[in-house]
C-alpha cells in the first residue's frame, strides 16, 4: 500500500495519484465513489490515463471541513 501524499491549499485538500492502469484505477475510483455516496461527501475528480487528481473541499461551506478531513481519512484506508 502506497502512502498518500496531501497537500492543503486555500482552493482545497489534493493529491496526484498514478495507478499501474487504468483498470486498477476505475476499480479505485469505484470503492471512492461508494464511500463518497455514503458519507455523502464527494471529491473532485481528474482522471487521465492512469493518473488521478483528488481535490476535496466542502463547496457549501467555502472552506475546508470536519467532512473533508474525514474523507481523507477513508480514501486512505483504501487499497492504492
Amino acid at each position: 500500500m502506497k502512502p498518500i501524499n496531501w497537500n492543503k491549499t486555500e482552493q482545497g485538500i489534493q493529491t496526484n495519484l498514478v495507478f499501474e492502469n487504468q483498470t486498477e484505477l476505475a476499480e479505485f475510483v469505484l470503492k471512492l465513489a461508494q464511500i463518497s455516496d455514503a458519507m455523502q461527501h464527494h471529491a473532485d475528480m481528474d482522471i487521465r490515463y492512469n493518473k488521478l487528481y483528488l481535490n476535496i473541499f466542502t463547496y457549501d461551506k467555502n472552506a475546508i471541513t470536519e467532512m473533508d478531513a474525514a474523507l481523507c481519512k477513508e480514501i486512505e484506508k483504501l487499497r492504492y
